[in-house]
This record gives C-alpha cells, sequence and structure tokens, in this order.
C-alpha cells in the first residue's frame, strides 16, 4: 500500500478505491480499530530549545508522537485537546449496540496524521427505480495542527459506489459538525447532530429525485462543467472545457448507473461525482483523500447545488 493511505480495513465487498484489509460483518468499533492499525495513541511529548549558554528551556508547545513507532506527526500548542483512535471508535459504540448502524471501514492517511472510521446507517431509498442511495456516517480524526474533528453525513450511490459530500450542523442548515482541538469534542452533541442528519437523508433524495426529472442538453451540461473546472491559459480564451472538465463529459454516457435518468441532472451530477472518485487524481488513494476531505469534496458539494441551480432555471 503506498504511502498516504498507511493502513486501512473494510467490511463486505471490495471498496471503489480498492484498498484495505477485508473483514467479515458485524464487526464492532474496537475490532474495526484494531484491523485498521489505529491502536495506537497518540502522546504529548514536551518541546525544549538550548540558549545561547547551552541552558535548557521549556516551551509552550508539545510534539504528538505515535506511541507505537515514536513517529512525531506534529507540534501543536500545549492546550491541545487530545482525541484518541480509541475515542473515536467508542463513539460509534451506541450507534452500533442499538442498530442503528454497522461498521463499514476505517484507516489511517499519511502516516497516522488523519485517521478516519465510517460506518453504514439506516436511511436509504431510490431516486429512480434501481437507483438506490444509502447513509453513511464519516467521523474524521485528524491528529495535526489546524485541522478540525469533523462529523459527516455521506449518502453513497449503490450502483458506482460514489460519494456524495453533504453538509451535518444543525444551526447553519448543513450536514458537516466540526470540533476544534482547542474545544474538544462533544460526543454528545456529535450524536444528535449524526441523528438529525439521518433523519434529514429523505431531503437529499427529494433534491436528486427533482433534478432526476429534469432535462439537462448536452450545452448546459458543458457550462456547468466549465465552473465547475474552470479552464485556464489559452483554453479558457478558446472557450474550451479544462481536461478534467473533458473527462467527465467524456463517462457521462459511460458512467455506471448513466441509464438511470439518462439525460437528466441527475446524470450529469453523477458524471460529476464518478469522476472525482473514480478517475480524477494519480491513484485510488489520492482520490480517496481528494473525495473525502479534500478538493474533491468540495467539489462534489458545489456540483449538487449548481445541478440543482440550473435544473430550476431551465
Amino acid at each position: 500500500m503506498s504511502h498516504l493511505v498507511e493502513t486501512m480495513a473494510y467490511v463486505g465487498e471490495v471498496p471503489w478505491h480498492g484498498l484495505g484489509t477485508q473483514l467479515p460483518q458485524g464487526v464492532t468499533p474496537r475490532e474495526m480499530q484494531i484491523a485498521a492499525g489505529l491502536d495506537c495513541r497518540v502522546e504529548r511529548k514536551p518541546l525544549v530549545w538550548l540558549d545561547e549558554d547551552g541552558q535548557a528551556n521549556g516551551s509552550n508547545h508539545v510534539a504528538l508522537v505515535r506511541s507505537d513507532n515514536q513517529r512525531t506527526l506534529d507540534v501543536v500548542p500545549d492546550d491541545w485537546i487530545d482525541f484518541q483512535n480509541d475515542d473515536a471508535a467508542e463513539f460509534f459504540v451506541d450507534f452500533i449496540n442499538q442498530g442503528e448502524g454497522t461498521m463499514e471501514t476505517a484507516g489511517s492517511l499519511r502516516e497516522g496524521r488523519h485517521t478516519w472510521f465510517l460506518a453504514r446507517m439506516q436511511a436509504e431509498g431510490e431516486v429512480v427505480k434501481g437507483d438506490l442511495q444509502r447513509s453513511y456516517l464519516l467521523l474524521s480524526n485528524p491528529h495535526q495542527y489546524g485541522k478540525s474533528i469533523t462529523c459527516m453525513l455521506t449518502p453513497i450511490r449503490v450502483v458506482c459506489n460514489n460519494t456524495i459530500t453533504w453538509a451535518l450542523n444543525k444551526a447553519s442548515e448543513q450536514l458537516t459538525t466540526k470540533f476544534s482541538h482547542r474545544t474538544g469534542f462533544d460526543a454528545e452533541e456529535a450524536a444528535l447532530a449524526v441523528r438529525y442528519a439521518d433523519q434529514r437523508f429523505g431531503e437529499y433524495l427529494d433534491q436528486a429525485k427533482f433534478i432526476a426529472n429534469i432535462r439537462a442538453s448536452r450545452d448546459a451540461v458543458i457550462r456547468f462543467l466549465d465552473q465547475l473546472f474552470p479552464a485556464t491559459g489559452e483554453k479558457a480564451e478558446r472557450k474550451e472545457l479544462s481536461s478534467p472538465g473533458v473527462e467527465v463529459l467524456q463517462v457521462l454516457e459511460t458512467q455506471p448507473g448513466a441509464q438511470l435518468a439518462e439525460g437528466t441532472w441527475w446524470q450529469a451530477y453523477n458524471a460529476v461525482t464518478y469522476g472525482v472518485d473514480h478517475l480524477l487524481g494519480r491513484s485510488p488513494e489520492t482520490r480517496l483523500n481528494s473525495a473525502w476531505f479534500g478538493v474533491g469534496a468540495g467539489t462534489k458539494r458545489r456540483a449538487l447545488e449548481l445541478a440543482t441551480k440550473m435544473a430550476k432555471a431551465a
């Protein structure tokens, strides 16, 4: 396994990114944690520096060091509030024990600087006949300065395993809840947000059904892709699509599930999610990182918003 994805485990069929160790159905969060190589702690180590007289002086920062291999992950202020991999796994226990979800995958990126757990929730439904969507809970736990602990509802289109980035924050009417390492993780608040988001899964389905019933001309799809993947330089002057836009347009009618709501904004939107998850980027692991945590996640969120806007204007 290459350097970006360090370790990973999953349940069931091989995931779209093709990475990780397979586990049987029904594993506990703790079993998933161990199989994914997350059975270690991130310890705080004091930092010192020597002045010109050779005297040791303390620092108001600490090093975050992995307990299993003593690798330094980052340097953070000494008021940093820890959120261990054990804590992340424990967050899922009530959901699993109460039958609200099942563990799906967990893993580690960038030498353990970024870890995650993913569970399949109960909500699901079809956008059109044969196009099933399922609700998943993603908990992202970075051991890195400037990165927040994040809970996110992630619908997945079963026919092609495309992930849909959809936000968890009741106050802003989105579905992403973030916790700073300066304030700490609030498990009760996060659990309430998760259940609220799972209840709102039907709203996502309504939005998807709407764009699946509005026709999208090829010219409109090209304008859609041009806004998501703007061209620069000579291509922009010639009003050509950028390379990512061309790749997505090429799979518009060949992507898995392309025949479902063919010729609609749903087809156009899913060409983008398929491109981000399966085509764009240097490797499966870079696509995984981008699709869940990086530029790709933002692109998919904007794509759903823009497809809905253009469908309403049609």
